[in-house]
């Protein structure tokens, strides 16, 4: 499994979430893909249907998205950072 974090520059959200990983529960997503310079990340985010950011996505070992957070919840943060047994 692969836990993606989705970004971009200027995004408030982006950073709570990025302070909620690293600092609340010490955990790094597998990669972070930011729209605002990755033409390969708008494209992703265009395919999973992302309107907002941030999103954490997990994938599974073929690359299909088994679960998706939008935003800063920590319990749903938590709950995926569980099914990647970062937690």
């Amino acid at each position: 499994m692969k836990l993606v974090k989705f970004e971009q520059d200027g995004c408030r959200s982006c950073q709570i979430l990025d302070n909620i990983l690293k600092q609340e529960l010490n955990v790094e997503p597998d990669e972070v893909l930011n729209v605002s310079h990755d033409a390969t990340a708008v494209e992703k985010a265009s395919e999973l249907g992302i309107m907002s950011l941030p999103v954490l996505a997990l994938y599974d070992d073929d690359g299909n998205v088994i679960d998706k957070v939008v935003g800063t919840n920590i319990d749903a943060v938590k709950e995926i950072c569980k099914k990647r047994g970062l937690l």
